[in-house]
């Protein structure tokens, strides 16, 4: 198939070699730095280079951010960015450096390629002299310490949740000086062309709009009550076999009062809330609903009995992992009691074990990523049968084993936030608050000793947004400071498991002075701050949003008499302006997909608002791109989505 849309050829040279480093060639989650260290003996009269990388790169020289890509794509036509290097360079030593971030797992917004890193281009002295920045055998890399790579996935759309360690971080490695002798020589794949990317496509969309944002508004702030222990549950080593598909845990829950409480499910791969089931007793039980046309909240609401309940879960698989982590707290504006969890209801017998059943359906067509997924779930397996088919409280033989569970804190930081009872209180931990709005002195100052619990905070910042949240502070090794995102509250408060996904993100300090910024964009208009581990007060300069979105112009205007209609025009125009970034999304919180039904509507708008025409046109050609043998046309590109079938019935 031909690059559709595509000039034949661009008469690029390249001579750069792609590079990553020793080890699996799609890592998950997984982040490098890349580093070059070179000299200059006068001053630059060019300095333009070309760079990519699979997934995503941020470009950096002597430590100042030169831009960030390449736009989402085909590994087929990976396109590449090409950067102005002059204003960021210095007569002596310079260093160009990188982090890339591979995905290692297919998404709404990729499709499954392998790690590399390619920049090629020189700085050519007025003197004449040049010195090549090509990636080669010169380049030093290293697998980025501060990354947490077993953090749980947000959701199948989008990727892992940011858990970064300050305290891994090598300091002032991107710049000059730094002693990078121990680091690893590249693992060279090659020079272009290099399988999966078999054509350079340069950048054919303008780079992004980026301005920094400070929050509007202080929400609420308060302390946080500790959430309970989530029991953690690695399906495969409880059964001690790693096939099949669907697995079930059944346990007595031991409530001392009665009492609703709250139970959340959460898989570390982004699992969607359809690869559980439960049942209370006997009984499914309801979610809990939404204001009308709001989120409906991720949490399952269990009335509890005074005594013995039963409690039957049933887990899907979704990926190699098949991990899930099960959380029951406080139910919203409710106590809690703790429950205890036995695997039968004599007095002390079997205390913190459950039952695992299966695994069940083996073998069987393939799904989503290779497992067999929603279609086999639905099946009533024996578990069901048996231990439904009865009346609950009497005897019944378990068709498993009695495993011991494992309690622990659990490292999603969004199923944490949720499960954590917020207190809206003034308290000694949270002083200058008010300062966030309007960065300067004093600064906000932030403990954890003398507040009795963690403290919160909930950030406005004004409106529907997309960027990269940005922390500027004064800390203390092994502070904590976890984010929680959301575009609408519930009951006053940020959901972070909002329709089943795990908006969150983790920061722990180091010592001292430090800037922080996520690698990866978030969509939102509140952001919950809860700082952890703090025993001296932590000086928070600022709290920004870096706000990124296509490059639009205000062209298209609409005014009439009648203000609400004004009003409604203005919410869809940014509407709109927040679903065009790299390329058109369905949303800027969730999926960030390029679904065609969606641009179809978006381009139409577009024209009468933006009057813009690159966008539209890559859009077009990505479509065409993933264009299957028989012609269907994908649903969402480049993504790991189904397609249209070529003749509707």
């Amino acid at each position: 198939m031909g690059a559709p849309g595509f000039p034949e050829g661009e008469g690029k040279k390249w001579v750069a070699k792609w590079i990553w480093c020793e080890g699996e060639p799609v890592p998950q989650n997984f982040y490098l730095y890349c580093r070059k260290v070179f000299a200059l003996e006068g001053e630059a009269a060019d300095a333009a280079v070309d760079v990519t990388a699979d997934s995503r790169y941020k470009l950096f020289v002597n430590g100042r951010l030169v831009g960030r890509g390449p736009v989402r794509c085909d590994q087929r036509w990976e396109y590449y960015d090409t950067y102005d290097l002059r204003s960021f360079l210095r007569h002596g030593e310079n260093v160009v450096s990188a982090i890339v971030h591979q995905f290692g797992a297919p998404s709404h917004s990729y499709t499954l390629g392998r790690g590399g890193f390619l920049l090629q281009g020189e700085v050519r002295e007025r003197s004449g002299r040049a010195v090549r920045l090509d990636t080669d055998e010169s380049w030093r890399v290293l697998p980025a310490p501060p990354w947490d790579r077993e953090s749980p996935r947000i959701c199948v759309a989008v990727m892992w949740q940011e858990i970064y360690d300050a305290r891994k971080e090598p300091l002032g490695w991107q710049r000059p000086g730094y002693d990078d002798s121990s680091w690893q020589q590249p693992v060279i794949l090659g020079t272009h062309p290099v399988l999966p990317w078999e054509n350079l496509v340069a950048r054919d969309i303008p780079f992004l709009r980026e301005e920094e944002w400070f929050p509007s508004a202080v929400v609420n702030s308060g302390v946080v009550d500790p959430a309970p222990p989530a029991v953690h549950l690695d399906i495969p080593k409880l059964l001690g076999r790693s096939d099949g598909q669907v697995a079930y845990l059944f346990a007595y829950l031991k409530s001392p009062v009665e009492q609703q409480v709250a139970l959340a499910v959460r898989g570390r791969e982004g699992a969607p809330p359809m690869m559980t089931q439960l049942w209370l007793s006997g009984e499914g039980p309801a979610q809990q609903q939404g204001p009308p046309l709001g989120p409906t909240s991720s949490l399952t609401l269990l009335n509890l009995r005074q005594g013995w309940n039963e409690l039957l879960v049933k887990l899907g698989r979704f990926s190699p992992a098949w991990y899930w982590d099960l959380a029951l707290g406080p139910a919203p504006r409710q106590s809690f009691a703790p429950v205890e969890w036995y695997a039968e209801t004599q007095s002390g017998a079997l205390s913190g074990r459950a039952w695992i059943m299966g695994p069940y359906s083996q073998g069987g067509p393939p799904g989503p990523g290779g497992f067999e997924g929603p279609g086999t779930f639905g099946t009533p397996y024996e578990p069901e049968q048996v231990i439904l088919g009865r009346t609950p409280g009497t005897p019944v033989r378990v068709p498993g084993k009695v495993v011991a569970l494992d309690f622990g804190p659990t490292k999603n930081v969004a199923l944490l936030m949720a499960m954590e009872k917020r207190h809206p209180r003034s308290t000694p931990g949270l002083q200058h608050v008010e300062k966030l709005l309007k960065p300067g002195d004093p600064p906000t100052l932030i403990s954890t000793v003398g507040g009795g619990s963690d403290p919160y905070l909930t950030l406005d910042f004004g409106k529907e947004a997309a960027g990269y949240v940005r922390l500027r502070l004064d800390g203390v090794a092994g502070g904590i400071i976890d984010l929680g995102y959301c575009e609408t509250l519930v009951d006053g408060h940020v959901d972070t498991l909002r329709d089943h996904w795990s908006f969150a993100d983790r920061y722990i300090m180091r010592d001292g002075p430090q800037e922080w910024e996520l690698f990866f964009w978030k969509g939102l208009r509140y952001l919950q701050l809860t700082f952890r581990n703090c025993p001296k007060p932590v000086a928070v300069e600022s709290v920004g949003l870096l706000f990124t979105s296509y490059p639009v112009q205000y062209r298209g205007s609409f005014e009439c008499s009648d203000a609400l209609l004004t009003k409604i025009w203005e919410v869809g125009r940014w509407t709109l302006q927040l679903c065009m970034h790299d390329a058109y999304e369905d949303c800027p919180w969730r999926e960030q997909g390029q679904w065609c039904g969606d641009a179809q509507v978006e381009l139409h708008t577009n024209y009468v608002t933006f009057g813009d025409v690159a966008l539209g046109t890559k859009c077009l050609r990505q479509i065409a791109q993933g264009q299957n043998e028989e012609g269907a046309l994908p649903a969402e590109y480049p993504a790991d989505t189904t397609v249209y079938p070529t003749r509707h019935t």
